[in-house]
Order: structure tokens, then sequence, then C-alpha cells
């Protein structure tokens, strides 16, 4: 079961995959997702990850990566996404249920149902460029901080680890 925010909720966010990319790609609104993090690791905020977006990136980075062992390059970027000051959050019942709820009522990925259930649970907003999102903050069931659409190119970029 999530345990309760700290903060009130103008000081709460949930990362996405598009945000975590952007951060590891250096991508448009990776500084915003910098800024996140520094504010986050003095206390002044909190924000969320979810498992499901690091397994996400997980799949992502090995799928793209140019290393010679894809596996190692994988983890190395989990385990430095986990050094940061995000609280990573399990995909328990609370958090499922309610992921579940969403994916019934609105057309977008199941991951993405993960993180806007993470964003109603701490009342958080969501930091994302991810177009799916908008019928949900359309519909407020999510406040959403945008950050810029990814260009739209067929290249591998280099992740930061």
């Amino acid at each position: 079961m999530p345990a309760s925010p700290q903060k009130n909720k103008d000081d709460n966010y949930v990362l996405d995959t598009f945000a975590l990319q952007a951060f590891l790609a250096s991508e448009p609104g990776a500084d915003e997702v910098e800024r996140l993090l520094r504010v986050a690791g003095s206390g002044e905020i909190l924000l969320y990850v979810s498992w499901i977006s690091l397994a996400e990136v997980y799949y992502i980075t090995y799928r793209n990566s140019l290393s010679e062992d894809r596996e190692v390059h994988a983890k190395a970027t989990i385990e430095g996404l986990s050094r940061l000051a995000v609280r990573i959050e399990p995909a328990g019942k609370v958090e499922s249920l309610k992921a579940a709820h969403i994916k019934a009522k609105f057309p977008l990925s199941l991951a993405d149902a993960f993180v806007a259930a993470l964003g109603q649970i701490y009342d958080a907003r969501i930091v994302t460029g991810d177009p799916e999102f908008k019928p949900l903050e359309e519909a407020g069931e999510i406040r959403v901080l945008w950050l810029p659409e990814k260009p739209k190119t067929g290249t591998r970029s280099a992740q930061r680890t």
C-alpha cells in the first residue's frame, strides 16, 4: 500500500517513461527533468517513478543499445536511475486496480495507466510529453507538466548511464 505523500499536491510529481527517456538521451525536456531531480534532491518536492516505467526504460535501453552487452547496459541504466532522488513505487494491489480502472476508461498503454494511477494516488503532476495523457488531463483525471514532444527521427540516441 502506498505511503502518504509528505508534501502538498503542488510538490508531488510522477516521471513517466517519456520523461525518463528524455533525461537519459538528453532530448528536449531533459533540462526540466534535471531541474526536478535537483529540487527533489534538496527535499523540496517528491518525485515518484513506477517500476512499470523502469521496466519500459530497461527494454527500450536494451533494444536500442549499441553496447556489446545490451543486458549490462540496460541494468546499469536502471541502477543509475534508482540512485536518483526518486521514490520508486511498486505495482501492488492498489496501484494495479487503479491502473486497470484507468485503462478500462481511456485509450492508453498499461504502463501509462500505472503512471496515471500514481498521479491520482499521490495527487501528483505527471511529467511527460506523451500525448496519450491528454484525454485524461482534459477529463480532469490527472494534472500534467508537459515536456516538449520528441523530434521525429529514426536514429538511435546516445544514453546517459
